[in-house]
């Protein structure tokens, strides 16, 4: 009985070490399957991170690809708005240039519509607005201009050429006479400073020497058209020679005598205070050559004188009338 019952226990403790073993086989092996699944879904995570990094990777290459295809509209847009900008720089241009043009336009209309009765003080402030003496100079080869004369005078631009501001108003007054009538007439030349008119006269004095003749003949061809300086009417900025618009070809020749021009001038200077300087036929007298273009302002007051008198040259007006001759 004894010994049956210790093979019973014997029994019992080898089978539940045996079953211990079992279990803790079991559990080992469950144990494995487990850290074996463990690495396995590890591994898949890993793959699955790597995966995702790839494709990330290959998104963000492509919205750079995308985004690199998106800059050249970019550029392109930053190229269209260059030229727009470079459009509106050279439209402003344009607009401004034709600013300026109608600026000039408006500039050039407002001095051909200026006329007399506007009253606008361009006269010396020594002078009296109705005492016209100093227009009734005597200026020629017998008579001339006192030394710096000219560095005296007070000069404006009207149509590009500088006269002396007192008779700026009976200028453009003859000037817009003539536009009423359809005729433009223009300026050669009016005044000159003594420099220039040295200049101008040695230069013609220059070109006859050239052409064989000695100093003596050279000056006496010179002087019949040019004044020498000091003597000049250009040197008191009262003389214009005008010009022809119409036909350019008889400017600063006795063909202007025959233009629009020249037969307006011949009718209606007058009555704004120019005469006809240098006639024709009166060489002798006026020591000038016939000159149709050149005309000297001396007052509507005496112009209008010279002209009912008949006369042909101030000259011999001045030598009648005396009382009418101002001192230089």
């Amino acid at each position: 009985m004894f010994s049956k019952f210790n093979w019973l226990k014997l029994n019992f403790f080898k089978n539940k070490k045996f079953i211990i073993t079992a279990i803790c086989c079991t559990i080992g092996g469950v144990a494995a399957i487990a850290t074996a699944l463990l690495n396995k879904a590890d591994s898949d995570s890993e793959n699955k991170n790597k995966n995702e990094e790839k494709n990330n990777e290959q998104v963000v290459s492509n919205e750079d690809d995308k985004n690199k295809e998106e800059l050249k509209p970019d550029e392109n847009i930053q190229e269209e708005k260059k030229i727009e900008e470079n459009q509106q720089k050279q439209k402003n241009n344009e607009e401004k240039n034709k600013n300026d043009n109608n600026s000039n336009s408006q500039k050039q209309k407002n001095s051909n519509d200026y006329s007399s009765n506007k009253q606008q003080n361009f006269h010396n402030e020594e002078v009296n607005k109705g005492d016209e003496n100093w227009a009734h100079i005597m200026v020629n080869k017998s008579n001339p201009l006192p030394k710096n004369y000219s560095s005296n005078v007070k000069t404006i631009k009207i149509l590009g050429k500088d006269v002396d501001t007192r008779i700026v108003d009976p200028l453009m007054s003859l000037i817009n006479h003539a536009k009423n009538q359809g005729i433009n007439i223009g300026l050669s030349s009016a005044f000159r400073s003594n420099k220039y008119q040295e200049g101008l006269f040695n230069m013609r004095k220059k070109e006859y020497l050239q052409n064989g003749k000695n100093e003596q003949e050279a000056y006496e061809l010179t002087s019949k058209y040019t004044a020498p300086p000091g003597t000049s009417e250009h040197e008191t900025g009262l003389a214009i020679d005008f010009a022809s618009i119409s036909n350019s070809s008889a400017n600063l020749n006795e063909a202007f005598a025959n233009t629009v021009e020249g037969k307006f001038l011949q009718k209606y200077a007058f009555e704004h205070g120019f005469i006809l300087r240098y006639p024709e036929g009166k060489e002798s007298t006026t020591g000038f050559c016939y000159e149709p273009w050149h005309y000297r302002y001396v007052g509507e007051k005496l112009a209008k004188e010279f002209y009912d008198s008949g006369l042909k040259t101030l000259e011999e007006f001045f030598e009648k009338y005396p009382k009418f001759r101002a001192s230089l």
